[in-house]
């Protein structure tokens, strides 16, 4: 196959979340982390696309576009730079956060956020990601 039809079959396979990301396919992240605030606040801030710069490495710029989507643009290995558009498909606030990536991205990707306020106060924050490397 010319590998210019390859690349762009692999572009266009990104589109589709749920074909490039189903199975085995992409990268799996799972992280958790506790907070000492009350689930609301956290949450909130979580909710604030435009300032998860300011405190999630790698992430240089999250642009608004709407109340659901946005425009993300990510520092990547070796000093690359990629950017995507994203909607938010499920936002049940405080509990839970979740998005997709839309056509065109460079990364596909999907993912969510889960709060739990924890018995003896503070937040559980737990985050499950899959991406789609772009090389």
């Amino acid at each position: 196959m010319c590998p210019i039809t390859g690349a762009r079959r692999r572009l266009r396979a990104r589109d589709d979340t749920r074909k490039a990301l189903g199975g085995a396919r992409g990268i799996r992240v799972e992280a958790s982390v506790t907070i000492a605030r009350p689930v609301e606040e956290v949450f909130a801030r979580f909710r604030r696309l435009e300032d998860l710069p300011n405190f999630m490495r790698g992430i240089e710029r999250v642009d608004l576009n709407g109340e659901r989507q946005s425009h993300w643009v990510m520092r990547a290995p070796a000093g690359l730079e990629v950017e995507w558009d994203a909607a938010i498909i499920n936002d049940d606030p405080p509990a839970r956060l979740a998005w997709r990536s839309l056509p065109g991205a460079d990364v596909a990707s999907a993912g969510s956020v889960r709060f739990q306020p924890l018995p003896r106060g503070g937040t559980a924050v737990h985050v499950l990601l899959q991406y789609e490397p772009p090389f």
